[in-house]
């Protein structure tokens, strides 16, 4: 009878146990079990955040920011605010760091390091203001939007718009420092700049009007450095063409995963750096 009651009271007790992981993970429903990483919802990520709320959320939770970032997407299908970063739980965020690091530890190292690097090295935003007039630019989120010419396809960047639609004018400055490994004229993006940064991130500005004095290929720049001005060159095979579409400069953001080269959204980012500008005398 004795040997009974204790099978009885074992069962008992794992029946609370097991109620009470039910509940923990009922009431705490982003544990992730699924631990895979969709690379193109990542790539269109809504990552709308504040440089400060990922530091300070960071040090809350004794995660690198690009730890907290990636297991916040991953809890959040892709779409991140301020109010997310501050409402993670601790002990949440540290299970699943573990588990994406036992169980798909190449992908989890890889994208979080690339948000480390985005919101390590962006310093200012890619174009400066007027110290003597207030209109400047203005953008949306254009991310996948269709484009026809050259076939149909998708927008792979965030489009830049000059308010007066002058070309020549608005300086275009380095987001972040690096190494200029693409510039001249391309069909699609007319006179175009591309900086590699130290940690393997491609910077794309196109459409320029014209190049800052003495940048080549090959040449190291550094954050905030003037890499042109903005135009509305391109759309054609001939070098020079303008007027094809308003002044604006496009923006782009490449990382390169398994050889492959996946565009990622920059509007959030763009957001995130509103208001590191640089102001020049125009």
């Amino acid at each position: 009878m004795k040997h009974v009651k204790k099978i009885i009271a074992v069962i008992a007790a794992l029946a609370v146990l097991i109620n009470f992981e039910l509940s923990f993970l009922n009431k705490n429903e982003h544990i992730l079990f699924d631990t895979s990483i969709d690379s193109e919802k990542f790539a269109a990520m809504q990552l709308d955040v504040s440089i400060e709320a990922v530091s300070e959320n960071a040090e809350r939770l004794s995660l690198e920011a690009g730890e907290m970032l990636c297991i916040a997407l991953l809890m959040n299908n892709y779409n991140v605010d301020d109010n997310v970063l501050d409402g993670l739980h601790k002990n949440i965020c540290i299970r699943n760091r573990n588990r994406m690091m036992r169980f798909n530890d190449k992908d989890f190292s890889f994208y979080k390091n690339v948000l480390n690097a985005l919101f390590g090295e962006m310093v200012y935003f890619p174009v400066a203001r007027s110290l003597n007039d207030d209109s400047w630019v203005n953008y949306v989120d254009s991310w996948g939007y269709s484009r026809t010419y050259g076939g149909e396809r998708k927008h792979e960047g965030t489009d830049i718009m000059s308010d007066k639609n002058e070309a020549g004018v608005m300086p275009v400055v380095a987001v972040c420092g690096g190494t200029v490994t693409n510039m001249g004229w391309l069909e699609l993006g007319g006179y175009r700049v591309g900086i590699l940064s130290d940690n393997n991130i491609y910077y794309y500005y196109a459409h320029l009007d014209s190049f800052a004095e003495g940048l080549s290929e090959g040449a190291a720049v550094s954050a905030g450095q003037l890499l042109g001005y903005m135009g509305d060159t391109g759309y054609s095979k001939i070098e020079g063409t303008r007027g094809k579409f308003d002044v604006h400069l496009h923006f782009g953001i490449y990382i390169t995963k398994d050889g492959e080269e996946h565009a990622i959204n920059p509007y959030y980012l763009l957001k995130n750096i509103s208001n590191k500008i640089l102001y020049y005398q125009y």
